[in-house]
């Protein structure tokens, strides 16, 4: 069975970004994927979000560019 990785960008996307991700959680059978947040320095406290995401679900992965 293949990997998947879904790859979100999330730069001050905080209000569509917990739709996003609840919405690929509940509505796929797939087992084997994992979700990439690139979450670079924001203002709306999708950063802190980010990371609770990652520590609730171990598919979750939070990239932090400078």
């Amino acid at each position: 069975m293949r990997k998947v990785a879904i790859i979100i960008p999330t730069k001050n996307n905080l209000k569509w970004l917990e739709v996003t991700i609840n919405s690929l959680i509940e509505n796929t059978d797939y087992e084997d994927y994992r979700i990439i947040l690139v979450n670079p320095p924001c203002k709306d406290g999708s950063n802190e979000y980010c990371d609770y995401l990652a520590k609730k679900d171990k598919k979750i992965f939070v990239y932090h560019p400078d």
